[in-house]
């Protein structure tokens, strides 16, 4: 038995194996060089950057829905009584349409404000349309606390309310059946 490390393929290596450990090594370094080099702020931190925007889109959506109640409440009492389908249809678009304009100017207005801002680099700016945008952040504000206590209020208990307001139905269908039971006993 001869030992292994005086065999002289050890020594003379055929061109193949030498190949084989280099492209090992190549894969190695490579490797290396993808885990140690110096990365960006968005790659170190990338999960923590993905679930932010996750959550800013939930708490927009949040905001959205809570603005529409608010909305949809206020138009449909500024509405004349045309019938409910059509003052819940009507008050639903208007609402809609409401929302989706101050959404827009607020981003569209913010968004030139912060490039005048950032690009002018000098003391005066617009106090206009800084007065602009926290009117429409403060509109933003007002209808999505507004539209969470409107729509709070609506999953609370109503029954009360419901009973009162088909009270007068349900009595009138009731004396409607008494008469008529009334009607046929009598014949």
């Amino acid at each position: 038995m001869q030992d292994q490390s005086i065999q002289p393929s050890n020594f003379f290596q055929n061109a193949s194996t030498r190949i084989f450990q280099q492209i090992k090594q190549a894969e190695i370094i490579e490797r290396a060089n993808q885990v140690y080099t110096e990365k960006t702020y968005l790659e170190r931190n990338k999960s923590l950057y993905t679930t932010a925007n996750i959550a800013s889109y939930l708490l927009q959506g949040n905001s959205a829905l809570f603005a529409f109640t608010y909305g949809q409440n206020l138009v449909a009492s500024a509405l004349p009584p045309l019938g409910e389908v059509f003052v819940l249809f009507t008050s639903c678009l208007l609402a809609s349409l409401l929302l989706i304009g101050v959404e827009i100017f607020k981003r569209l207005c913010f968004g030139s404000f912060v490039v005048t801002l950032i690009q002018s680099r000098t003391s005066s700016f617009s106090w206009v349309a800084l007065l602009v945008n926290i009117l429409l952040i403060g509109v933003a504000v007002f209808t999505s606390t507004q539209g969470a206590k409107e729509l709070t209020n609506r999953q609370s208990d109503n029954s009360d309310v419901i009973r009162a307001r088909y009270a007068v139905v349900a009595d009138r269908t009731v004396k409607t059946f008494q008469k008529q039971m009334d009607v046929t006993s009598l014949e």
